[in-house]
């Protein structure tokens, strides 16, 4: 079974919101293709480190699982009846966009930050950065063409450490679970694809499973 750590794989990111995994000397860029299908193929980027990058911080609290709960007894609930428009968004906020379950940001000025220095966008303003004070992620000087996902990274199925998130609206959300291997793409409105993260004779694949 695939190990980030043990098999020392790395995932990148670079400032249009593109997510790259580093397997040896190999970097491989991900992406959506046809058919709303996850792709990846290898590229010539390095991983030189992105000097201008700054993240907002991304916290898991009491907060954070209060609010998974309220909203997990939303979705349970099938009774629809007495919803007015706000609940009804609310209801479909939860059913489309499943990964706000978890991901709390602090979303205080970028003057009050002590470890972070606020948000790092691209040169139009369209890409936020979060992350866990803990986790260690490198922004490359990768591709310059605009990421139609945005990104969360898990390390746990409860505990976020990372996220990009464009600043209008996504076609699409992928979800990394590391402790899993195992990647999430959310077409919004529509479906969820599922894939195992694997590794075939030193090669990254991904292996579709729903």
């Amino acid at each position: 079974m695939l190990n980030f750590e043990k098999n020392k794989i790395q995932i990148l990111h670079d400032s249009f919101g593109n997510i790259y995994f580093k397997n040896m000397n190999k970097i491989y860029y991900l992406s959506i293709g046809k058919n709303n299908e996850i792709e990846i193929y290898e590229t010539k980027y390095n991983d030189n480190k992105y000097d201008n990058t700054s993240y907002s911080k991304i916290y898991n609290n009491e907060n954070a699982m209060l609010k998974k709960k309220i909203m997990e007894e939303f979705e349970n609930d099938d009774d629809e009846s007495g919803d007015d428009d706000e609940f009804a968004n609310y209801r479909n906020k939860i059913k489309y966009l499943p990964e706000d379950k978890t991901f709390v940001a602090d979303e205080l000025p970028k003057e009050k930050y002590d470890d972070y220095d606020g948000y790092c966008d691209t040169e139009d303003g369209n890409f936020n950065f979060y992350k866990n004070n803990d986790f260690e992620i490198v922004n490359i000087d990768g591709s310059d063409v605009l990421s139609i996902y945005d990104t969360y990274i898990f390390c746990s199925d409860d505990k976020i450490v990372f996220s990009s998130q464009y600043n209008q609206s996504s076609q699409y959300r992928i979800s990394i679970y590391k402790n899993t291997n195992i990647l999430l793409l959310n077409i919004i409105g529509n479906d969820v694809k599922k894939y195992n993260i694997v590794l075939k004779d030193d090669e990254l694949q991904f292996e579709k499973i729903i």
